[in-house]
């Protein structure tokens, strides 16, 4: 059900961005995307559209990647990376041509959506890219780290004044 819904909305999306025929550009009406961008208003006329545009695709993208880092994790999780001998889930998207970074932080924003309750909630309905949640899925990580590390280190050095 939920690829035919993703599927629909691609196919959607490419219609609307397909160049405007020669029929929509000599009516001068369409509702099409593609026609509103190439006969924007060169005096505002149509900013608000356009920038409503902007947003909600913005937002769109976002709940897509969103989608993408919990079916990762699921597959994970399901073990199907190794059941497909694959060397990790990232490798599900690097091998339908995910550049590998996009495919590493796809994998990452899946645990961080797990483990940060805010961060998957912000992926979920769209507010959070998934640049956003990486960098703070990171940066709580290294903070951790850190914290460890100084722990560690004033434990060592505790028992080694005493």
């Amino acid at each position: 059900m939920f690829t035919s819904i993703v599927r629909e909305l691609t196919d959607r999306i490419v219609d609307e961005l397909a160049p405007p025929t020669a029929t929509e550009t000599d009516s001068g009406e369409s509702p099409r995307l593609a026609y509103l961008l190439a006969s924007a208003s060169k005096v505002g006329a149509d900013d608000a559209e356009i920038l409503s545009a902007i947003v909600e695709v913005a937002r769109a993208r976002n709940v897509l990647d969103a989608a993408q880092a919990q079916l990762v994790r699921g597959a994970e999780r399901a073990g199907i990376p190794f059941r497909k001998h694959l060397r990790s889930a990232k490798m599900l998207l690097t091998e339908i041509g995910v550049p590998p970074a996009v495919a590493e932080r796809t994998v990452r924003n899946g645990h961080h959506a797990e483990q940060f309750e805010n961060v998957g909630r912000g992926m979920r309905d769209g507010s959070m890219s998934a640049e956003i949640a990486d960098a703070i899925g990171a940066g709580v990580a290294r903070v951790a780290l850190g914290f460890h590390s100084t722990q560690a280190s004033s434990s060592g050095w505790l028992a080694s004044s005493r």
